[in-house]
């Protein structure tokens, strides 16, 4: 990403110049000027391209057909004009077909702009040559391949240098001995977007910068503007400091799964979650959670609305009362293991249970139940009636809570499966246990109900 700085050249008084937001526009894209202006400057092919063209030569030579089909569709696609095909034709004409290529790739097609090498392999493939289109793909191919590692290595290297290198501010460059931390000076000012489309203007975080605007592509280009002092090159600096440690911008992408362990967890590892969660199609995640903080369930609360693909969900240990918009997924398989509950979680639970239609799997942990009525929630669960496997543990399994949980299983048809391990009481009469014995015998439903843990 190019990011630019400028400053306003009306300079108002300091006052005013407090009120006013810094402004962001994205600039126009250099792969959307017109190819005709692209043309006007030779070195617009990548070097990549010219290269392929240079080593290649020989086999393009022996291989291409300067065919009236091929002319037709450079043509078309403006790689060349039609005093180029005279210019070609006359030295097929006079000299050979090869020698006509040569000049075609040595001479014409590096000039003719950014784009034409891709609209070439294209003519060719459609004129019958796309052997040689396809000779030059996996050149390229093996090309990219090698620099692959070199590249990685060398990103790495410049996130370590913006680390380090951008972690202070030294405010007065006459005064090298004053240096602040960029960390404890810097405070993000309100940022107002603008793109060239008219009337896009709002007010936008430093997190939503680098994020596709409604369809458009990701800004290759940012021009900040704002008056003198106002913060724009702070603003630059802690943007490279952060993607060097790879905070606002989490590195994750194309991520289906994810599992993650947080203990003690900082404000910069809520904001790098909060990024995977939102630019990741995830569909499934567990998260452990060792944190005293709330700050996790906002974050995975938050992201629940963007989070349409999730189909598993295994919770340990966090707070599900702060996470109202579990009822917003659409889960086939659902844990939640070591979180308390009471009657307000369970309210919460119970909401989400049934705006799972699709419910396949349930697992609950019981073992933090502080006296707790579970006749909601068994209610809820009878709802899920694609349910095919529910596992109970520590569940008080107390003659009183029998009935609801015949019921419940009574009302799952598809169920292939339900075990209660660990007891957390043997509150459980014979009695109570008779009750169960039309629900253990039903056919096709394997049925497990312990005081011990089953190894």
């Amino acid at each position: 990403h190019n990011i630019l700085e400028r400053s306003f050249a009306d300079v108002t008084t300091d006052a005013e110049k407090e009120l006013l937001p810094t402004e962001l526009n994205y600039s126009t894209r250099a792969s959307e000027k017109p190819l005709e202006q692209a043309k006007s400057n030779e070195s617009t092919m990548e070097d990549r391209h010219k290269e392929c063209l240079l080593k290649n030569r020989v086999y393009m030579c022996s291989e291409i057909s300067l065919s009236t089909g091929l002319f037709a569709k450079l043509t078309e696609s403006r790689v060349i004009t039609d005093e180029h095909v005279e210019k070609l034709q006359n030295i097929m004409r006079n000299e050979t077909m090869a020698a006509a290529v040569l000049y075609f790739l040595i001479e014409l097609l590096p000039k003719r702009g950014p784009e034409a090498f891709n609209l070439f392999l294209k003519a060719l493939s459609e004129s019958q040559q796309k052997h040689v289109a396809d000779h030059l793909k996996k050149w390229l191919g093996d090309v990219c391949s090698e620099d692959a590692g070199t590249f990685k290595s060398l990103r790495a290297e410049l996130r370590s240098h913006y680390e380090r290198r951008l972690a202070s501010i030294r405010p007065m460059p006459w005064l090298q001995s004053i240096c602040l931390n960029l960390t404890d000076v810097f405070v993000e000012r309100q940022l107002k977007l603008k793109t060239n489309h008219k009337g896009d203007e709002r007010i936008v975080t430093m997190d939503d910068l680098f994020t596709p605007q409604e369809t458009k592509a990701i800004p290759r280009r940012l021009l900040i503007e704002g008056n003198p002092g106002i913060g724009k090159s702070t603003i630059c600096q802690t943007l490279a400091h952060e993607w060097g440690k790879q905070s606002y911008f989490a590195q994750m992408e194309n991520l289906q799964s994810l599992e993650i362990k947080l203990i003690d967890s900082t404000d910069e590892e809520m904001r790098s979650l909060e990024a995977i969660l939102k630019r990741n199609k995830l569909s499934e995640s567990g998260i452990y959670s060792y944190d005293n903080s709330r700050s996790l369930e906002s974050v995975l609360n938050e992201g629940f609305h963007s989070m349409s693909s999730l189909r598993e969900l295994h919770l340990e240990c966090v707070d599900i009362i702060d996470l109202p918009n579990l009822r917003h997924l659409d889960l086939i398989n659902f844990c939640l293991r070591s979180s308390e509950l009471n009657d307000n979680r369970i309210a919460v639970l119970s909401d989400a249970l049934r705006s799972w239609r699709n419910l396949q799997q349930l697992s609950i942990d019981f073992h933090y139940n502080f006296a707790c009525s579970l006749r909601k929630l068994f209610e809820a669960i009878a709802g899920c009636h694609r349910l095919q496997i529910l596992h109970f543990q520590w569940l008080e399994m107390a003659d009183s809570v029998v009935p609801s949980v015949c019921k419940m299983i009574e009302s799952l048809k598809q169920l292939r499966k339900f075990t209660s391990y660990e007891q957390r009481n043997k509150s459980l009469t014979e009695e109570g246990f008779k009750q169960l014995e039309p629900i253990i015998k039903r056919n096709g439903l394997n049925t497990e109900v312990s005081s011990d843990p089953i190894l």
